[in-house]
């Protein structure tokens, strides 16, 4: 498998990541502590535009817990659309929870 996965850094600290561990999967993380600054965001978007220039990539895709509006807010900021959705797909913690489905396409891409 091929993927694009980078450290998130602010002040020399590493604060997260974002990327794709495995494409066309994109998925991120940051510490609370730096939640609401847009930090995440730009991290997706750089990913994104990265990502989106491979000629081999015409599409990423995510797949997020339905009540992480924060992450869903993310991914439409960023143009994704929601493609689908699941129910029962994750165990996290010993809950079982269900999959909001979404895709970008290099067409829809915000990449600016």
């Amino acid at each position: 498998d091929i993927s694009d996965d980078y450290v998130i850094e602010r002040q020399g600290v590493v604060i997260g990541k974002a990327g794709c561990y495995r494409l066309p999967d994109i998925g991120y993380i940051l510490h609370p502590d730096y939640w609401g600054q847009g930090l995440a965001h730009e991290a997706v978007q750089a990913v994104c535009a990265s990502v989106l220039r491979r000629p081999d990539v015409d599409r990423l895709t995510a797949d997020v817990d339905p009540r992480n509006t924060a992450s869903i807010a993310l991914l439409r900021r960023a143009g994704f659309v929601e493609t689908g959705r699941g129910t029962a797909t994750w165990v996290v913690g010993g809950e079982v929870c269900d999959s909001l489905y979404f895709t970008l396409t290099r067409d829809g891409a915000k990449l600016g």
